[in-house]
């Protein structure tokens, strides 16, 4: 059997908990109740009442046993082996790493390099459709929005919900989304060894960022870069020509002296990177906005079959079956109580 809502498990053992010492006062009580009336010499006047204590210790068994099934629904138990092949895919790991930093705001490229970037990437999942892609939004830290996946859609959901401001820092640090996925990349490799998976992927990251990195410390990450044998690309969104910052709502961004922030694509840095890993750039202004070099460069890069394993059929859940049998006793202790205060 496979539980399912273990995360559930805490509030869960807090509920039993609660419940088991309130049944225990509660029989406690009734036991204590009892003895005082059998010292007052009443046992004859409450032989109804003594005669319903199995009743009532029959009650809280079954009412012990109900939320005890009730539990085990919310576990969400299931059981089923599923049906695991091997199988082999041709293909890159592909992560995106989106920037999220404010200067994404401006609107020097419609509707704002932010948005605009989020196409671009979603005409590069259709153009790449036979690897497998992740996402990453990064600005002065990193976060892991989608893992590695070779399904569209659950990517395109993923991108859909960026948003800049989701990541806590401020600012832009590409060593924050090279050091995450390097990371990530390091952690399936060693998942793939541990299924011994015959070869591994070339894998990639692609910028799309205006390039203003203003964090220290990308020099330190170059070199474990370099190492990891991971190819580096770049799109630089933006004009080249300055322009003011106006963040949602029309308001412009002001320094700490009040004047309008303005911001600009710089290439310098990404540049090159993408050249100490052998990777290629590529800038999309508002007079050049085609990706088609980039793709090309990707799709000419040499793929290797690579072993994997994946799995079909699904274990069949089988909650309802314990939630529905606690709601039947629950019925019926309700009637016989009913029954009982009757009689």
């Amino acid at each position: 059997m496979f539980f399912s809502g273990l995360n559930y498990f805490p509030f869960l053992l807090l509920c039993i908990i609660i419940v088991t010492i309130g049944s225990c006062c509660i029989i406690i009580r009734d036991h204590y109740r009892r003895r005082k009336l059998i010292e007052k010499k009443l046992l004859a006047q409450m032989m109804p009442t003594l005669a319903s204590s199995w009743f009532r210790m029959s009650y809280w068994f079954f009412f012990l046993g109900t939320m005890t099934l009730i539990g085990i629904g919310i576990l969400q138990p299931s059981w089923g082996i599923p049906q695991q092949v091997d199988a082999e895919r041709i293909g890159k790991d592909i992560f995106f790493a989106l920037d999220t930093s404010l200067s994404m705001h401006s609107t020097d490229i419609q509707p704002s390099r932010f948005e605009y970037a989020k196409i671009l990437i979603e005409d590069c999942v259709e153009d790449l459709s036979s690897e497998e892609m992740g996402l990453v939004l990064f600005s002065g830290d990193a976060l892991i929005q989608c893992p590695l996946t070779s399904d569209k859609s659950a990517f395109k959901l993923f991108l859909h919900g960026a948003r800049i401001g989701m990541n806590s820092l401020p600012g832009t640090s590409f060593k924050a989304a090279i050091s995450s996925i390097i990371e990530y990349f390091m952690k399936v490799k060693n998942k793939r060894q541990a299924n011994e998976l015959s070869k591994d992927t070339q894998k990639i990251i692609i910028f799309f960022t205006d390039g203003e990195d203003n964090q220290e410390g990308i020099n330190i990450i170059l070199e474990d870069l370099a190492q990891s044998g991971i190819i580096v690309c770049g799109v630089g969104i933006g004009d080249k020509e300055p322009s003011d910052l106006i963040l949602p709502g029309n308001k412009p961004k002001l320094d700490k002296q009040g004047n309008i922030v303005r911001t600009a694509r710089q290439d310098k840095l990404l540049r090159y990177v993408t050249r100490l890993t052998h990777g290629y750039y590529i800038t999309v202004d508002s007079m050049q906005d085609s990706l088609e070099p980039l793709i090309d460069y990707i799709t000419s890069i040499s793929s290797e079959n690579v072993s994997t394993h994946f799995q079909y059929g699904e274990r069949e859940e089988q909650y309802a079956l314990f939630i529905k049998t606690a709601l039947f006793i629950l019925v019926l202790l309700t009637l016989a109580e009913c029954y009982r205060r009757i009689a």
